[in-house]
């Protein structure tokens, strides 16, 4: 099902495992039509994320299409205690790279630095506004 741009996409309260250190998806945007190639989207994540021990940092991505799709933003290491509920993290981005498709998704990953332990997402939200 494609979803009509400007509506919220998609919102997960249960919680996303996070294994120690690996890049992992936490949440995904539902379909949206790209009617041309380059057209502009804009597309917003929020999420709740409590870290796992030993961590000393995550890394935020927004990719095209799943876990190894290209990245339209990678925050730098953001400094964080091991452990420690994190505030609400709010990430937006801007894309007119992706093709004439029929149904484009966003994922937002997370990549804990130096963790020892999984941490948990919670409280996933994300939307896609075509804006050009």
């Amino acid at each position: 099902m494609t979803v009509v741009p400007g509506t919220f996409a998609n919102f997960v309260a249960g919680a996303q495992a996070v294994v120690t250190t690996a890049e992992t998806v936490v949440a995904t945007t539902k379909a949206i039509s790209s009617p041309y190639p380059g057209a502009i989207f804009a597309v917003e994540f929020g999420i709740d994320f409590l870290t796992g021990a030993g961590t000393t940092g995550v890394i935020w991505r927004i990719r095209q299409g799943s876990l190894t799709g290209t990245a339209v933003l990678t925050t730098p290491t953001i400094a964080a205690a091991a452990s420690t509920q994190l505030p609400r993290a709010y990430l937006a981005t801007v894309d007119g790279s992706q093709a004439e498709v029929a149904s484009a998704v966003y994922v937002l990953t997370v990549a804990p630095v130096a963790a020892t332990g999984n941490g948990s997402a919670t409280n996933a939200f994300s939307r896609v506004t075509q804006t050009g």
